[in-house]
């Protein structure tokens, strides 16, 4: 992971921590049914994704290093 990803990472914790939750909440609620279905298919194919970089990308490093 470069220092780039880290920053970012960083960056968007901090960012989502400083969020206004009644603000968001109110927001969140006001969404249709179909929207609310639709971030949440999304949050999970990011996280999915992101979970499958990182698996990949260090299960070919162990590969590479018991070589």
């Amino acid at each position: 992971m470069d220092l780039a990803t880290v920053v970012g990472w960083i960056g968007a914790i901090a960012w989502a921590a400083t969020g206004d939750d009644a603000k968001i909440k109110t927001r969140f609620r006001a969404l249709s049914t179909r929207k609310k279905v639709l971030l949440v298919l999304e949050l999970v194919f990011i996280e999915a994704a992101a979970t499958g970089y990182l698996v990949f990308h260090h299960s070919s490093h162990a590969t590479r290093l018991l070589h």
